[in-house]
């Protein structure tokens, strides 16, 4: 149990490291497609984008923002520089109609664009990885599987990050992903527990060995 604790003061210390990294690389913005062919992590990165907008809105379900329910909402940019290379942009949340049968009415965007955004490599999803998507557009799916979506949209090239954004032409989004960082203070936590249960276990050896000498 003592080395449990010493392992979970060791992930604390990582998951520090992993949060600090992340608030560094959120000041730091790439330029360009070409940033994206870089085989370094880019969790995290800001990165400053043109091209055109798709029209082809996915809503992924089942989102929740500040007690509603909605969706996330997501578009393709399409690479000027580059005609097979695109990236998904993650638009944010927005709320659901009370009918399920109805979806959100959304905002036009342009479809010429330049954008920055937070990069992020979506994960998987182990209760739901099926797309599941539903006929027309605005399409409802329920998995953000990058490789499905990009056979959904015809694309033969789709970057397996997503670009988070705060605002575009001048409206303001609600972005509600977050990295999936546990944080310091719960591996410490978890720590102090492993301590103390080794110091109970200790504290009863040394409780039954001494009744059993004081008894012989």
């Amino acid at each position: 149990m003592v080395k449990l604790g010493f392992w979970q003061l060791a992930r604390a210390e990582q998951a520090q490291l992993n949060l600090d990294n992340l608030q560094q690389r959120g000041t730091e913005v790439l330029e360009g497609w070409q940033q994206l062919a870089n085989q370094q992590a880019l969790d995290g990165y800001q990165i400053a984008l043109s091209g055109i907008v798709s029209q082809q809105s996915l809503l992924l379900d089942n989102q929740t923002f500040e007690g509603r329910v909605g969706y996330r909402w997501l578009m393709a940019l399409y690479s000027t520089e580059a005609a097979t290379q695109a990236i998904l942009l993650d638009l944010g949340f927005v709320a659901a109609p009370v009918s399920r049968e109805q979806l959100p009415a959304l905002p036009q965007i342009a479809t010429e664009q330049t954008v920055t955004g937070n990069l992020y490599r979506p994960g998987v999803n182990q209760f739901n990885s099926a797309l599941a998507a539903e006929p027309g557009f605005p399409k409802r799916i329920q998995s953000l599987d990058l490789s499905a979506i990009a056979k959904l949209l015809g694309l033969s090239e789709l970057s397996p990050y997503v670009v988070q954004l705060k605002q575009i032409q001048a409206m303001d989004l609600q972005p509600n992903w977050k990295a999936q960082v546990m944080p310091p203070h719960k591996h410490t936590g978890y720590a102090v527990q492993w301590f103390a249960m080794s110091a109970v276990l200790v504290i009863v050896a040394l409780s039954f060995i001494y009744r059993t000498w004081f008894r012989s």
